[in-house]
């Protein structure tokens, strides 16, 4: 990456990696927002809405563990959603309190739709790198994450 490049955001340069990858992850939210929410979607939902078109009737702890988000903040998330008529909660068995979370019809079919703008995103901040630089990029980035991982286990 050349110099003119890092040189762009003068106030991140000599930043803690820590604080640039907190901007960086903003940055990305907010370029995701700006083209859900057009559907009624925010980037909080698309985190769970990402879990279910892979796997839907699953319990709100699992969609937690899979979010990694806690249960009281995967509760409010979901009152959000069925709000927004994304998700409906249906029973396991009949009669029974405990409910698992499906999509909606609407919310099965937002995904052509958003998946894309989510690559879009991507494609955005990743303009100008090579593909080596992109590749760079991401093996050290999963290698912070292992390595951060192992310090939290």
């Amino acid at each position: 990456m050349s110099v003119e490049k890092l040189n762009t955001v003068p106030e991140l340069k000599y930043e803690r990696m820590a604080h640039i990858v907190r901007e960086l992850s903003k940055q990305y939210f907010n370029s995701l927002e700006r083209r859900l929410l057009p559907y009624g979607v925010n980037h909080g939902f698309w985190g769970y809405l990402r879990e279910l078109w892979n796997e839907e009737g699953i319990s709100q702890k699992t969609l937690s563990e899979r979010v990694g988000l806690t249960g009281p903040t995967t509760n409010s998330v979901v009152k959000r959603m069925l709000a927004a008529g994304l998700v409906e909660l249906r029973p396991i068995i009949e009669g029974k309190p405990r409910q698992v979370v499906y999509l909606t019809e609407y919310g099965k079919s937002l995904k052509d739709t958003l998946e894309p703008l989510a690559k879009e995103v991507n494609d955005v901040a990743q303009s100008g790198m090579s593909p080596e630089e992109i590749a760079i990029v991401r093996k050290y980035l999963l290698n912070m994450h292992s390595n951060l991982v192992k310090d939290n286990t």
